[in-house]
Formats: C-alpha cells, structure tokens, sequence
C-alpha cells in the first residue's frame, strides 16, 4: 500500500495549520538559506578571476569581506532553521500522539483484549517519534534539496547553457533511480516495526510475570524466547537496513559520476574555449552543489522510508473503529438507577455464548448479588452494563433509557466498577482518590476517607494526601487499595455501582469495614456485587446464581434462605457444615 500526496498533504495540514506562522517563519528561513547557498560561490568566482587578473588587495578583500559575512549569515540562519524545526516537529508529533492516544483508549475491550501493552507503547510512541523529522525537517529538506536544485541548474544554464543541459538531464535521472529505490525500502521498515512491537509486547509479558517465571524455573525458556524473538527482529531489521546501504552505494556512484563530469568539462573549457579559473571553479561549486542535495535527498528518502512505515502503521490504527456506540442521549438524573436486562446473550467469539437469553430487572436502590463459578458469565454480565461491550443480542435499559443510546460519558458518570484488581496511578493520594479531578476539595476527600474509617490510616504519611503512590502501590496493602476505591466511589456519588469480586483479597477485618462501606455507598444507589464469599451478599436483597451463562435461580434473598431446596440456601449449609466461610467460584 503506497502513501498519496494528498495524504501526506492532509497529515500536513491537520498537525501544521495550528503552527502556520512558525511554519512560515521555517519557510522563509529555508529560501533565505538556498539564496545563500546559491550565490556564494559566485562570490568566490569574482574573487578568483579578479585575484588571478591581479585586482587590488582592496577589491579582494572586500570581496571576500563579502563572501565571510554571507557565511556568518548562514551559520546564524542554519541556528533558527534547527531551532524552528525541531519546535514544529516537536507540536506536531505531540498533537498527532495525544489524538492516536485517546483514539486507542476508546476502543473496545475486543480490541485491548488483541494487543499486548507492550506491543502499543512501541506502535504509538516508536512510531509517532519516527514521524519527528517528517515533520520538522524530513518533507521541508527534500524541498529545499529540490528547490536548491533547480536554483543552481537555471545558474549553470546561464554560466553555459550546454552544461546546464548535461546537468539537468543527470539530475533528472538520478532522482528518478533514487525515488524507485526508495519505494522498495518501505514495507521491509513497516515489517521492522511490526517485528519490533510484537518483541517488546513480549518484554512486557515476560517482564510483568517475573515472579511466575523465577518461581517455576521457566527462566531459561524465557530467555530462549527472547533470543528468539530478537533474531527474527534482526534478520527483518537487516533486510531492511541493507536497502540503505543499496542507496547509499547508488549516490555514491551518482556523486563520482557527477564531478567526473564536471572536471572532464571543465578541463574543456578552459584548454579549447579559454573559461577563466573562476569559471571552471563555478562549475565544479555548482556540480557539488547538485551532488550534495541528491546525497541529502537520498538519506533523507531513507528516513522516509521509515516514516512512511510508520505513517502506514499509525493510518491502520486509525481506520480501526470501536464497535462501542457512543449515543447522543443522557440520563436525566444522577439517583439511583434502575436497570432492565432484557433477552440479553453475548459472544467473545463467534459461535461460543459465553450468557444465553438473560433478563433480568434490578429496581433503583437495590442490591442484587450475583453467585457462580468461574467461567458462568458474572464478569462479562457486569462489563456489559458498563458497557465495555456491545450484546450480541438483547437489550440493556439504564435508567429508563437504552444503555446503547446513552453517550459514554453519561454512563462513566453515572456508574462505578470497582474490580478485585484496582489501579494505583504513580501520582498522590490526592489524584488517585479524585482521579486527577480537581473540582473535589480536600474536606470533602477527608470526609470520605473518615467515613471509611480511613482518617487516622492517612495521618501515617507525613505529607497526607499529598503523599506520591506509584504503580504498584507501594505503601498500601491490597485491602487500602480496595478501600481507596470505595472513597472514590464515596466522593463520585454514582447510580449504579459494580463490585466485581471487590471482597476476594482482602482480610476479614478489612471486609467488615468494607461492608460498612457498602452500607454507606448503597444508601444512594444501586449496587451489583459479584461474591467471592457468601458474606459478601449478606446485604443484598435479591439473589442471582448463574451456571454456564444462564439463570439458573433467581429471587429474594430471605425467601431463597427459606426455601431448603434453592441452591443459594444449599450454599449456605454447606458453608455452615464446613465451619468456614465457602469460596463460590
């Protein structure tokens, strides 16, 4: 799949117009530098023939007065053309890495569920650095290469319009032969990079279950999947590079070509048509002036090579659409939700149903707990509710109104999910509490954590809320963790909260403040538990127990105790007659 100039146009335009006055200013610079270029060694052809004529030390300095002062020139121009560029390049490649960013996050968990982290770090940050010089400097010196090209042929043209001839012709089809040789580096760069991310998407995996290889003595497995993985990025990142070196041979032998014509010539004319030494130094200048933009355009069309991979990589992230709707409804109100779950059936693959015809209605304010073993479909129920998933069949109404037509920011308003496994982002107690929203005061996020019980556990920092986490949670135990949750959910005040399995890791004591956070977050809304333990659904008003993706009971947790013959009532006696509390998955 080859680029087209109107998508190399339009990639322009939509990252460069908000800077159209530093892109000016490059510009302007970039022409200011090609006159330079252009006129200095007609500066020091007048120097030569008038040296050579025997001119006064006076008119040769001044010549050459004026041939120092353009170079100095120069050299503060090149400054502010790096300067601009890199400025360019930089806002740029930052605009088109935020919007590829927040276009990944919002796709579907179908999506996610395909790509190894790893894999993304090196496709939206690898890739889009690779684009750096396309922007700043890449498409901008192949112009001005070209541009100083034709200055330096309508000169030759007018120094002698028969080696202007010979020189356009052999420009002409150098960049030709240059252009064909580049076309053929550009998939050999995008299977590069396609090797690359799915190397470190390795390294992640690898690197994330450390503990899991050392522990099982897998250690030299890993490391022989490395070595592999690395030599197949080796013998493709080789192919790749050796097209380089192809080019760089070409313009080599271009160059030699190029000045053993300008010397054959020049020897010519100045032994049968008496051209002055100033002459024959022009047209040697000038050949070297062509030469050296065809060099610079051929490893530039290198890094287009590469740039081009990239920009191939990053369009096919691009057309990628989230199977997620985003609808234009919004709730109407912030209370409790009620949901209404209506013939709903879902597939991770097609032709596996992973829930079968679920309905199911939750009035607004209760608490419904969901039971089954692993593989019975609870997670992928709620993820459907939190809309991480389109149904395959069915519908899902949330508060009234169809969770497919509500937008995404109405539903992550109106909802929390809170799973076994909590985030802790490397910034402050403060930020992972608040989740970076600044509109929450420190008295409403202490009144939070007094309600949880946790005000004295935060006055064992010394910089309190402003005290830095990191990933891992360093400083926190599992049950904190889970507990932060809750005060985000206290201080968010959703309709509807999700607790998937929020109770498995944590200690019993850590679990009886956790109920009493229940009890505090389900005074205003709805809330789902998924049970690990069986005291988990104490509070619940209603049951649900799913076998193999269906209902298989589903009623009032009182008359389900009643009833000697429910299973959730059997549950229970088994877990009494064991004297310990039973795990139901």
């Amino acid at each position: 799949m080859k680029i087209r100039l109107k998508e190399y146009l339009s990639l322009f335009s939509k990252y460069l117009k908000n800077q159209w006055i530093s892109v000016l200013v490059m510009v302007t610079i970039i022409l200011i530098n090609i006159g330079i270029q252009i006129m200095n060694p007609q500066i020091m052809k007048v120097f030569l023939d008038k040296a050579v004529e025997g001119e006064a030390l006076r008119s040769l300095m001044g010549v050459a007065g004026i041939f120092i002062g353009l170079s100095f020139v120069q050299h503060i121009v090149n400054i502010l053309e790096t300067y601009t560029c890199q400025n360019v390049g930089w806002r740029a490649t930052n605009g088109l890495r935020e919007e590829l960013i927040s276009h990944c996050i919002n796709l579907d968990m179908d999506f996610h569920k395909t790509k190894q982290p790893g894999e993304m770090i090196e496709r939206v940050d690898g890739d889009v650095n690779m684009l750096f010089e396309f922007f700043s400097k890449l498409v901008l010196d192949i112009l001005n290469n070209l541009i100083l090209m034709i200055g330096v042929l309508i000169m030759f043209i007018f120094v002698n319009p028969v080696m202007g001839g010979i020189f356009t012709v052999y420009t002409i089809i150098s960049l030709v032969v240059i252009r064909k040789y580049q076309l053929k580096g550009v998939a050999p760069w995008e299977k590069c990079y396609e090797a690359e991310g799915k190397f470190w998407g390795m390294m992640d995996e690898e690197l994330t279950n450390i503990e899991d290889i050392k522990s099982s003595g897998a250690v030299n497995y890993a490391i022989h999947k490395y070595l592999i993985r690395l030599k197949d990025v080796f013998h493709i990142k080789k192919k790749a590079t050796m097209i380089g070196f192809r080019m760089w041979n070409l313009s080599t032998f271009i160059k030699t070509t190029g000045i053993i014509i300008a010397l054959g010539s020049g020897l010519y004319l100045w032994k049968y048509q008496g051209a002055s030494i100033g002459t024959i130094y022009l047209i040697y200048e000038y050949t070297k002036r062509i030469s050296n933009p065809l060099n610079m355009i051929r490893r530039r069309l290198v890094v287009l090579q590469k740039a081009e991979a990239s920009i191939l990589r990053v369009k096919e992230l691009f057309e990628i659409k989230s199977s997620i709707k985003d609808g234009d409804l919004k709730l109407k109100s912030h209370g409790p939700l009620d949901v209404d779950i209506k013939n709903l059936s879902f597939e991770y693959t097609e032709g596996i149903p992973v829930l079968k015809d679920i309905s199911l209605n939750i009035k607004s304010g209760k608490i419904i707990g969901i039971l089954g073993r692993t593989g019975s479909g609870k997670t992928t129920l709620v993820r459907l509710l939190s809309k991480l998933y389109e149904p395959t069949k069915g519908e899902i109404v949330l508060g009234g109104m169809p969770l497919g037509e509500l937008s995404n920011e109405s539903v992550k308003d109106n909802m929390a999910y809170v799973t076994q496994d909590v985030h802790i982002y490397t910034s402050t107690i403060r930020d992972n509490l608040t989740l970076f929203d600044s509109s929450y005061s420190d008295e409403q996020i202490i009144c939070a954590l007094k309600e949880l019980g946790l005000d004295e556990w935060i006055k064992k920092f010394p910089l309190g809320l402003d005290t830095v986490l990191n990933t891992t949670g360093a400083g926190l135990s599992s049950g904190e963790a889970q507990l932060l949750a809750f005060a985000r959910i206290l201080l968010k005040k959703p309709g509807l909260v999700i607790l998937d399995e929020a109770s498995s890791r944590i200690d019993t004591i850590t679990e009886k403040i956790m109920e009493k956070a229940i009890d505090k977050i389900t005074e205003s809304c709805t809330c789902i538990i998924i049970a690990h333990r069986l005291s988990t659904v104490n509070k619940a008003d209603s049951i649900l127990v799913l076998e193999e993706g269906q209902i298989v009971e589903l009623g009032e947790r009182e008359e389900l105790i009643k009833d000697s013959e429910s299973r959730y009532s059997k549950l229970i006696r088994e877990s009494l007659k064991g004297h310990h509390e039973l795990l139901v998955n």
